[in-house]
């Protein structure tokens, strides 16, 4: 009897103490910019909109799935991982030129935000860790929904923090490339 009260009493208090844990687990996910939902090699170390909305990243992309996984195979370039899709006149033009400073795409986004109005303008700063001066340009490769085509968004560089700041248009599929 007395051992069947100790199991009980030892149940009841390890489940008290992995209450929280998991409920923290379960809440990761929806947390804003953590680094883990970002594109592979990069942190979304802030974003801004200019309305002041938060802005959360999410390794899930939900367009352009199809770019998304070729553009994670290691053996694909950037070129070959867009082949058939809609690309704007500035992708178009450096489109052989393009290299991955990241291995994977990730998304952006507000929520609640249907018609994209609430993602307008939003200035985000990536951490980029394998940030070296042989990498000249940095842009932001997006998917725009609204127009339904790829864009190249230029960036400003700082090596010292090994840091990328851009201003996109609004919000979505993305991916950091570069040119040497």
């Amino acid at each position: 009897m007395n051992f069947k009260k100790n199991f009980a009493a030892a149940v009841l208090s390890s489940a008290m103490v992995l209450t929280p844990a998991v409920a923290s687990v379960s809440a990761a996910p929806s947390v804003a910019l953590n680094g883990a939902n970002a594109p592979t090699g990069v942190v979304v170390k802030s974003a801004k909109t200019t309305k002041g909305y938060k802005v959360y990243a999410a390794k899930k992309v939900v367009s352009r799935k199809k770019a998304a996984k070729a553009y994670a195979s290691k053996s694909k370039t950037v070129a070959k991982a867009l082949k058939g899709e809609k690309l704007d006149k500035s992708v178009t033009k450096q489109l052989k030129k393009l290299k991955k400073l990241s291995s994977s795409m990730a998304r952006l986004y507000v929520k609640n935000d249907k018609k994209g109005k609430k993602s307008k303008n939003t200035k985000v700063t990536f951490k980029v860790n394998n940030l070296t001066k042989k990498v000249k340009k940095v842009y932001v490769l997006r998917f725009d929904s609204a127009k339904k085509k790829w864009f190249l968004t230029k960036t400003k560089v700082n090596y010292s923090k090994k840091t990328v700041t851009a201003t996109l248009g609004n919000l979505g599929t993305y991916t950091l490339v570069y040119t040497k």
